[in-house]
């Protein structure tokens, strides 16, 4: 079922799923989906460790250059 939801993801941008499987590496996937998920104007949600769980990019960012948590 994740072959269908990465090949429409991909497919998008001109790629095939053969190619985004085996051939580009797995961080240039990664990166497109994240793009794709920015440009549709979702906020992804980034699974973190412990009690902290899931939360959106923007306060990560926001943590992260408050130098808290």
């Amino acid at each position: 079922m994740w072959q269908i939801a990465l090949a429409a993801r991909v497919s998008k941008y001109g790629i095939n799923l053969e190619d985004a499987m085996w051939k580009l590496p797995l961080a240039v996937v990664n990166q497109l989906v994240i793009w794709d998920e920015l440009c549709s104007g979702r906020k992804p949600r980034w699974a973190t460790d412990g009690e902290r769980g899931a939360k959106d990019i923007d306060a990560m960012l926001a943590e992260a250059l408050t130098a808290g948590g």
